[in-house]
């Protein structure tokens, strides 16, 4: 019985060009280490930026770190017993090895993670928690596609067989992919509003780039799912490389994000934070007129941060609520 499996695996191995077999995980492989650089380059740049940013949002940021470094390390390992101990043997470049744990399963952690962060940025705009649980929800569901296809993959052992696995690849990656349109389009939508809203010209220039950048990112890592899902229906191999890379797209957007309220310039000395602090009047007789404070926060007072790095905050009092942009 095990000798005609080997058999009809074998039979469909030599079906395939070898260079179907070894393109992916090579593309792959090279792909993840240059970003893996680039994020390590982000995160390095948060640390220095950002000391007191909220515990929670540092734990976010440095776990994630984590699981990209433990994807990294584990997909070297599968690609070294592709190109390396096992050179030239077709059967050993169809085994899925650890890559079960390192791209299906921690990718679809590290995006679940990555989403869930832009859904709370959606709500701290909007306050429309029915939204950010409808997101979320699909998002879940996008990771319980992914936590299938890691559990499918690893009973399997052989890409061959992970694409057949129609049903879990679809729910992680397309629903995954519809997440982040949906993210682009809230984001989008509640921070034109905001531009709506506000007659200032500092607020204004901030929002369009936060706007800006929110499409942007958001538009790469729907790409690279959309690429991955198109692939995957296509080519029977062609697939692992994009999906291979997209937890690595996924956090280093949302450092991207983070890191995009630093500039990075020399200067003779640390910069603080610059306050920016606008008072709108509220509809009673006895309103104060607008104030508008944009001098800088006294050296006694502020937050330093690494030579040559200046922070900006923006905070917004509109009639006796407070709105924190960051």
């Amino acid at each position: 019985m095990n000798s005609t499996m080997d058999s009809d695996a074998s039979s469909a191995l030599s079906s395939i060009p070898i260079t179907q077999l070894t393109t992916p995980p090579f593309v792959a492989i090279i792909a993840n280490w240059g970003l893996f650089g680039a994020l390590s380059v982000q995160v390095y740049s948060y640390f220095q930026a950002f000391p007191k940013d909220r515990t929670a949002l540092k734990a976010l940021v440095y776990g994630v770190y984590i699981l990209e470094l433990a994807q990294t390390l584990l997909l070297t390992d599968t690609m070294w017993n592709a190109f390396g101990k096992s050179f030239g043997d077709p059967e050993e470049l169809n085994d899925t090895g650890t890559t079960w744990l390192s791209i299906f399963l921690i990718g679809g952690l590290v995006a679940l993670l990555v989403q869930v962060f832009y859904v709370y940025r959606i709500f701290v705009i909007s306050r429309n928690k029915m939204l950010a649980r409808i997101i979320i929800f699909f998002a879940v569901c996008s990771f319980a596609g992914a936590l299938a296809t890691a559990i499918q993959a690893e009973g399997t052992g052989e890409y061959s067989d992970v694409a057949k696995l129609i049903g879990p690849m679809s729910l992680w990656i397309g629903v995954g992919s519809s997440v982040d349109v949906i993210i682009v389009g809230c984001m989008w939508y509640y921070l034109r509003k905001r531009i709506q809203r506000t007659p200032f010209a500092q607020t204004h220039a901030l929002v369009s780039k936060v706007i800006l950048l929110t499409i942007e990112t958001g538009a790469l890592t729907a790409s690279v799912s959309i690429i991955a899902l198109v692939l995957f229906f296509s080519t029977p191999t062609f697939f692992e490389a994009p999906i291979a890379t997209t937890a690595k797209v996924y956090s280093t957007t949302m450092l991207a994000v983070l890191n995009s309220r630093a500039t990075f310039g020399s200067m003779p000395q640390p910069a603080s934070w610059m306050d920016t602090e606008l008072t709108l009047p509220s509809n009673s007789a006895s309103a104060e007129p607008i104030k508008v404070d944009m001098s800088p926060t006294s050296s006694t007072s502020s937050q330093h941060t690494a030579n040559g790095v200046f922070v900006a905050k923006e905070v917004i009092t509109v009639r006796d609520f407070k709105e924190q942009m960051v």
